[in-house]
């Protein structure tokens, strides 16, 4: 699984342009969204990866995509602290923090990394199987 990054100025209608031409392609998405200073990014995993791909570069979308795995944390203070620190401590930048599917008790996270494999051993016990489709 992979998660896709996309930079676009903070405007209007900004984020549906993005949603719509993956909505076009019937590429489904689970996705956030942050505006900060004229800025937006999204990040988002998707249902079908390969023609999100070409949907974002025929669109002339300025995107980039990572690497992810999935973990599960607890509904409690610090999971999120536990595994981001378990990765900072081994140098693996987090690109991407995405949650996936969400409980009453817990939480399934994307994580897209710029080192999937020390990523991956570093989360080795969070780890859980998670595919979007």
């Amino acid at each position: 699984m992979q998660t896709f990054v996309v930079r676009a100025a903070n405007r209007p209608g900004e984020l549906a342009n993005l949603t719509g031409a993956l909505a076009a392609k019937n590429v489904n998405i689970l996705i956030t969204a942050l505006g900060v200073n004229g800025q937006g990014c999204a990040g988002f995993i998707a249902s079908d990866e390969k023609t999100a791909q070409s949907v974002l570069k025929d669109s002339g979308f300025d995107f980039e995509t990572f690497p992810a795995l999935t973990v599960k944390l607890l509904d409690k203070p610090g999971q999120t602290a536990q595994i981001t620190q378990l990765l900072g401590d081994q140098g693996v930048n987090i690109q991407c923090f995405l949650p996936v599917n969400i409980t009453k008790d817990t939480a399934i996270v994307a994580i897209g990394v710029d080192n999937i494999e020390t990523a991956t051993k570093a989360l080795g016990d969070w780890m859980v199987e998670f595919t979007y489709s």
